[in-house]
This record gives structure tokens, C-alpha cells and sequence, in this order.
């Protein structure tokens, strides 16, 4: 019974030393898993001692009866780990049945654990102070950006406070003129509604002037003596473009060398028809209407105006060349201050380099006028070739385009293919052939003489060429016989005699050598890669269109032959001519 009680002993102190153990375990599985598997290592070892101990306390007491026994067994074996017997604490250096040593493998999982959280800690240390500083080098990259804007700006700012300071004025005064103008449009208005004030009304206000009064007027008298009537309006037919060729009744107002019309009451907006300065007036050819006259402007389109009477034409022609010639000699006062400053900011500054080598080389070997002789000529002949005074020029715009192309040299730009065939040409060689066989009937104007005398003159020489060398070509050619003779001339890099053939009479505008692949003149040109001639041809109204038996235009031709330049000189002049 002893022995009994203290096995039910035994069985309750080891019941409460489970529970406490369980307890323990529990607590510290929620601390650590590695600590859970600890415990439970040890548990296995002290329930494999108290399972022996139990054995040998069985075989000495087999006598007890079987309800006992089974309860005793069940007591042994589970309180086996409170007996005598159980093991003490592994300390350093134990190991387990397995031959592992716990206290170092415990060892090494807690430094396993403090590098990986010391790592993780560095880690996310890293990252947020890396953030922190590239926030603030942006931060100071923005204020340093900003601050040297802001010192660019102070620099700037007189600058910018005197622009916005002009632009409140420029726009108090175009609120202003436009006050004015509305207050001229209905002026306008009023006076096309009051018929009896048409003859007495001008446009003079409601339009910018080109040239000063004062100017004008001195420019007009050191050549004429008196002043002349550049100004007049009144009704005149205008022939339309259109396919039925009518005639409409227009008001018509020539002033300050501009020329506009209006069409009825109510539609009294001015249309602007043509710059009269760079514009041909002369008599129409018409038949069927009378008292026509005709005004050609330099891209070839022709205005017929109808007058009243033949008076009433005359006297419109009459203005219309005093318009063109007063427009003229307003550029004549202060001659060499304003040729210096235009040639610095207008001549020079459109041209560089080569071209103003040429343009210099060009003044120098034309010296005088080509007609009269007076000095330092202004104006050129562009399809002639030659220099002039800017008294003969005028007589040499109112020939005609189709004859003579004036261009002024120092208010124009020139290109430099374009002045390579005037340096090819001159006043020179073009009197040497014009001029070779002087008419006693008709002397050669000095540069004072009147301004008839060279009209006459020049309009015999380039007109009826009475002067020019007849001994220089064969007069019994044919047309088809002076145009091979071009062609021939063409390819001999011949500019002088391409142009004693031109003036003779020799039409290659069009004309195509049945000889040499339905070619023209310019095509030839093309394929010999004569630059100054392509010019001089072009500048004298040869169809740089035209096309060859394989449908093949100058450029188009220029492109299959790889000649560049000859692409650069024809590709200018198409743009110019759209």
C-alpha cells in the first residue's frame, strides 16, 4: 500500500509538473519557434529515462493485481519525469540521442537571427536616407536653377519694362488709326452715296505714302523743271479675264503709284489692282474698242482699260508715266549718301561672299550709262545685260517688259548666276553690236540732254535696232538656220554670239530640234551645262516648261544628268515664276 501511495504520489506531482511544462511550451511557442523545438527535444529525452524506470518498477511488483498494474503503469508513465531518476538540465557540451550539441545550434539560429534582422534594418536604413538625399539635391538643384533664372531675369528687366512701355504706345496708336479709318470709311461711304463729290474726293487718307511730298516735288523738278500730275480717278471700262472678255464700268483711283478701283455702292472696299512703278503703260492694240490702253504688269498679265474718250486716254497715259517717272526721281535726291546706305543694308545684306565680289566687279566694268554715259548707273537690264542711269531706265520700262527688264542694283538682290552672265556681258560688247553703225539723224543723247531726244534714241536702238551690226550675220538665213546656229553656239560656251543670233531675230523660245531629240535651246543648254547662257535664256523668255520627245522638262533633265548647279539656277527661277 506504501508502495502504491507513492506511485499515486509520483503520478500527481509529475500531472502537475506536465501541465506546468505545457504551460511553459505554450508561452514559449508564442515567443519563438526555435525555442518550441527545444523544449520538445527535451521532453522526448526525460520521457525515454522515466519509461525505463518504469520497466524495472514493473517486473518487481507483478504480483499486484490487474486493475492496479494498469493504473500504476498508466501513473509511471506518466509521471515518469518527477521520480529520482530524471535527468538534470543539458548543459554546454551535452548532447541530445542524436548526437547534436543544443547549445550550439541554439547559438548559431540566434546570430542567424540578429545578422538577418541587422540586415533588414540596414536595408530599410539605406533606402530612406537615399530617398532623403536625393530629395534634397533636388530641392537645392531646383533653387540654384531657379535663383539663376531669377538673376538672368533682373539683367533683362530694364529691357523688358522698355518693350511693354513701346507696345502701350504702338497699341494706344493703332486703337487711334483705327478711329481714323473707321471715321474715313464713312466719310467714304457718304461721299459714294453723293455722286456730285466723286470728282473732288480722294483716297489720300486712307492710304500710307511711299514717297514724300517734299521729296517728290524736288525730285521732279532738277528734271522736268515743273511739277507734274501723278494723281487722278474717274470711271473707266476694265475688260474682265474671264473666257466671255466683257466690259464692266469701274471708278478708278491712281494715287501715290498705286492703282485701285471700286465696284459699285455697295460694294466700296478699294481693290487693289497693280504698283503703277513697276507696271508698262501704253496704247492698246484693239481695233473693235477704241480708246484702249493697256497696262502690263512683270508677271505678263495685261489690264485693258477703256476711256471715254481719246483725250480722256491720253491724259491717263500721260499720268500713269509721270506717276512711274516721279517714283523714280524721289530715289535721285542725295544720291551717294543713300546709295551707300542702301548698299549696307539692303544690297550687302542680302548678298554675301562671292556675290558681292561680283556686284562690286559689275559697277566697276559698267561705269557709265549705257545709253547716255552718265556716271555711276544705278538700274540694269537684266535680260540685256547692261547698266544705266535711272533717267533711262524709265524709258527703258516703258518699252516693255518683253524688251528691256529693269532692276535696280542697289535696291534689289541679285543671285549669282544671275551676275555672272551680267559680268559675261556688259555695256561693252552690247554697244559694240547695238551701236556699230551710228545714224547721223539720230546722235547719241549726253547724259543733260532732253528727255526726248533719248526716248528717241532708245527706242530706235533697242526697238528698231537701226544701229546694230547687219554684216555681223548672214541676212539670207533662214529662222530654222539661225536657230541651229544657237544651238551651235550653245555648244561652244558662246554667250556673244547666242546674243548677235537673239537680236537679230533668232526665236528659240519654243522651238525644238527635230535633230537633237525635239529639244529647245534650254535643254541644250541643260545638257552642256551652260550656266550664264541657261540664264540669259531664261531672262529672254525661252520656256524653261518646255519638253523634249521623252517628255522631259530643263529641270527634269538637269536631275537624270546629275548637274547640280544647273538644278540650283533652274529651281530659283521656277519658284520665282509660281
Amino acid at each position: 500500500w506504501d508502495m502504491q501511495t507513492t506511485r499515486k504520489q509520483r503520478t500527481h506531482s509529475h500531472d502537475d509538473d506536465d501541465d506546468d511544462d505545457g504551460d511553459e511550451v505554450e508561452e514559449k511557442r508564442k515567443i519563438t519557434k526555435a525555442d518550441e523545438d527545444d523544449d520538445d527535444h527535451n521532453n522526448d529525452v526525460n520521457d525515454h529515462n522515466d519509461d525505463d524506470e518504469e520497466d524495472d518498477d514493473g517486473e518487481s511488483n507483478n504480483n499486484n493485481s490487474n486493475n492496479n498494474s494498469s493504473s500504476a503503469g498508466d501513473d509511471s508513465s506518466s509521471g515518469g519525469g518527477s521520480g529520482k531518476s530524471s535527468p538534470a538540465p543539458s548543459k554546454a557540451g551535452d548532447s541530445d540521442a542524436n548526437g547534436v550539441n543544443v547549445h550550439d545550434e541554439r547559438s548559431r539560429y540566434e546570430v542567424a537571427r540578429f545578422d538577418h534582422l541587422q540586415n533588414l534594418n540596414s536595408v530599410h536604413t539605406d533606402k530612406m536616407l537615399g530617398l532623403i538625399e536625393i530629395t534634397c539635391a533636388a530641392f537645392f538643384g531646383f533653387n540654384t536653377f531657379f535663383h539663376q533664372g531669377q538673376d538672368l531675369l533682373e539683367n533683362v528687366k530694364p529691357e523688358i519694362d522698355h518693350i511693354n512701355a513701346r507696345i502701350s504706345m504702338k497699341r494706344r496708336a493703332y486703337e487711334e488709326e483705327q478711329k481714323r479709318v473707321n471715321a474715313q470709311r464713312g466719310k467714304l461711304m457718304r461721299a459714294l452715296n453723293d455722286r456730285s463729290s466723286w470728282s473732288i474726293f480722294v483716297l489720300r487718307d486712307m492710304f500710307p505714302t511711299v514717297v514724300s511730298e517734299e521729296e517728290k516735288q524736288n525730285s521732279v523738278a532738277v528734271l522736268r523743271g515743273k511739277t507734274l500730275r501723278v494723281e487722278k480717278q474717274g470711271y473707266l471700262y476694265k475688260q474682265s479675264s474671264s473666257v466671255r472678255k466683257d466690259w464692266k464700268r469701274r471708278w478708278f483711283i491712281l494715287q501715290e503709284g498705286q492703282l485701285f478701283y471700286i465696284r459699285s455702292h455697295e460694294d466700296i472696299i478699294p481693290q487693289h489692282v497693280v504698283n503703277v512703278l513697276i507696271c508698262t503703260v501704253r496704247p492698246s492694240r484693239e481695233v473693235e474698242h477704241p480708246n484702249c490702253f493697256e497696262l502690263i504688269s512683270p508677271n505678263q498679265r495685261t489690264y485693258v482699260l477703256q476711256a471715254d474718250s481719246a483725250e480722256e486716254m491720253r491724259d491717263w497715259i500721260a499720268v500713269f508715266q509721270n506717276c512711274t517717272e516721279s517714283l523714280l526721281c524721289a530715289q535721285v535726291s542725295n544720291k551717294k549718301t543713300k546709295m551707300m546706305r542702301r548698299m549696307s543694308t539692303r544690297s550687302l545684306a542680302a548678298v554675301e561672299g562671292e556675290t558681292i565680289k561680283a556686284l562690286v566687279e559689275l559697277r566697276e566694268l559698267n561705269s557709265e550709262c549705257v545709253d547716255c554715259g552718265r556716271g555711276e548707273p544705278e538700274w540694269a537690264s537684266i535680260n540685256l545685260g547692261v547698266l544705266m542711269c535711272i533717267e533711262c531706265s524709265g524709258i527703258h520700262r516703258s518699252m516693255g517688259v518683253h524688251i528691256s527688264k529693269v532692276r535696280s542694283i542697289t535696291l534689289d538682290s541679285w543671285d549669282k548666276f544671275l551676275l555672272k552672265m551680267m559680268l559675261r556681258v556688259g555695256n561693252a560688247k552690247v554697244n559694240a553690236f547695238l551701236e556699230h553703225s551710228p545714224h547721223d539723224e539720230f546722235p547719241k543723247p549726253r547724259a543733260n540732254a532732253p528727255r526726248a531726244d533719248k526716248d528717241n534714241y532708245i527706242r530706235t536702238k533697242y526697238i528698231a535696232k537701226l544701229f546694230m551690226n547687219k554684216q555681223a550675220i548672214d541676212a539670207s538665213k533662214s529662222q530654222d538656220e539661225l536657230r541651229r546656229d544657237c544651238f551651235k553656239a550653245v555648244e561652244e560656251d558662246d554667250l556673244d554670239r547666242l546674243r548677235e543670233l537673239l537680236a537679230f531675230g533668232a526665236d528659240v523660245t519654243t522651238w525644238q530640234n527635230e535633230q537633237v531629240h525635239q529639244r529647245t535651246v534650254l535643254h541644250h543648254a541643260v545638257a552642256h551645262e551652260r550656266l550664264e547662257i541657261a540664264e540669259y535664256l531664261i531672262q529672254n523668255n525661252c520656256d524653261i516648261n518646255g519638253v523634249d520627245e521623252f517628255d522631259r522638262t530643263p529641270m527634269t533633265l538637269a536631275v537624270q544628268l546629275k548637274k547640280t548647279q544647273m538644278q540650283l539656277l533652274l529651281s530659283s527661277k521656277i519658284k520665282k515664276s509660281k
